[in-house]
């Protein structure tokens, strides 16, 4: 390595100019340490939660692989060696679909032929014209399935049990649902229906927001884990990474956001060949997050990792440009 930058008590100039490298644009040589990490968010005039991209990369434990979260499933500490991947690495994704055996109990698609017991409306309306247009689909279920089965819905378990609502008399509930979620309704039908070992491979990330959606509001507790299970497996996409900051990076407070945060950190430090210094990526990671990324990178790989400084100074001199508010000094 050619030189290390020491961030702390510098101005942004101090920074950005041996980053830039010599006159031809070639870019200089830095080693990324621990100290200088901890003092590019000097730099951001930006105010960010500490514990919400805390990686506690000194208890790191080179020997295991696992995720190590605490009672609440928030992520304390990360018990593996960071392996960087190279440039364009694509992780192998298994694509999950029902067996035949699933498909086969998905009664509630048979409509009225299903021997249905219950009925659900679902209701949505927009603004079309200056005037609101309203659609109700109903969807013939079986009791035993939504509220019994595996995947069961503690609000229906609820509604069915208690004899003070008049749904359960009337056999017909009817809920009010935003037209987008309503339009993955039938993914949570299946969710319910299928065998509890495959429906997992019905979320996908078309559909992982209104599946959140209708896990919270129907009270799916597996569907909610999988859904955060999913989101974690497919973040290796890093074409999806941005939508996922985007969604929970403004979340206080929320135990499983924390979590998801937490891995898109690990995710982009392990990616981090494979983030482009023009990209859209790079400009939504918050400074804290990016922070924490070239800190893991700082504290867990050494030279025999197969890793470029020249691109994470390219990240580093680009995040920097972007973020500064103060253009003056560039």
């Amino acid at each position: 390595m050619d030189s290390v930058i020491p961030l702390a008590g510098v101005s942004p100039n101090d920074v950005i100019e041996p980053l830039r490298g010599d006159e031809e644009g070639g870019v200089a040589n830095m080693d990324i340490d621990g100290n200088a990490a901890h003092n590019i968010l000097e730099l951001l005039d930006e105010e960010e939660d500490d514990e919400l991209f805390n990686i506690n990369v000194d208890q790191m434990d080179e020997s295991d692989d696992e995720l190590v979260y605490d009672d609440n499933g928030v992520e304390n500490s990360y018990e593996l060696k960071l392996d960087l991947k190279m440039k364009g690495y694509k992780p192998y994704q298994s694509q999950g679909r029902l067996s035949e055996d699933s498909k086969a109990i998905l009664f509630w698609r048979d409509g009225e032929n299903n021997f249905s017991d219950w009925k659900i409306n679902v209701v949505t309306t927009k603004e079309e014209g200056g005037e609101s247009i309203t659609t109700t689909t109903t969807y013939h279920v079986n009791k035993v399935n939504i509220a019994r089965g595996p995947n069961k819905s503690d609000y229906f378990v609820t509604l069915l049990e208690s004899d003070s609502f008049s749904e359960n008399h009337d056999g017909t509930i009817t809920v009010n649902l935003p037209e987008e979620v309503a339009a993955q309704f039938p993914d949570f039908l299946d969710y319910i229906y299928s065998l509890h070992t495959e429906s997992m491979s019905i979320i996908n990330f078309q559909n992982w927001k209104s599946m959140m959606w209708l896990a919270n509001y129907f009270q799916v507790s597996k569907l909610q884990k999988d859904v955060f299970d999913f989101i974690e497996e497919d973040m290796y996409n890093l074409d999806h990474v941005e939508d996922y900051l985007s969604e929970f990076k403004d979340i206080d407070e929320d135990d499983l956001a924390n979590r998801i945060l937490s891995k898109a950190t690990l995710v982009c430090a392990t990616m981090i060949m494979s983030i482009e210094p023009a990209s859209s990526l790079l400009k939504s990671i918050p400074p804290r997050m990016f922070l924490t990324i070239m800190d893991v990178l700082g504290q867990r790989c050494s030279e025999s990792d197969n890793f470029s400084s020249h691109h994470i100074n390219c990240l580093v001199l680009e995040y920097l440009e972007h973020n500064i508010e103060d253009q003056s000094y560039f």
